[in-house]
């Protein structure tokens, strides 16, 4: 049976991974995808005696901070164009 140093950097791998595609918007497949090997993954650890579930709520919030701290790339489209001038956030009487 694998040991616990072996299991620790897959499972923060596939939670990069989910973290990661969630904030680049992915589409909803692709994030059910990762959403599921992560769950399955801790589930199999759970299940195997490897690690505790307060082990486990520790790990995700070390990803998630982690990736929270992560600049993602902005994606620009080609349907949109920049604002030359800030929109104001009162817009001026009509009279």
């Amino acid at each position: 049976m694998a040991g616990w140093g072996e299991v620790d950097p897959i499972l923060r791998k596939l939670l990069q991974d989910l973290f990661e595609a969630d904030g680049r918007g992915a589409r909803r497949e692709r994030l059910a995808r990762a959403h599921g090997y992560a769950d399955g993954y801790m589930r199999a650890l759970i299940d195997l005696g490897l690690v505790t579930e307060k082990q486990l709520l520790d790990i995700v919030l070390q990803e998630r901070a982690r990736a929270a701290q992560k600049p993602l790339p902005r994606v620009r489209s080609p349907h949109t164009r920049p604002l030359r001038q800030p929109v104001p956030a009162v817009l001026p009487s009509m009279s």
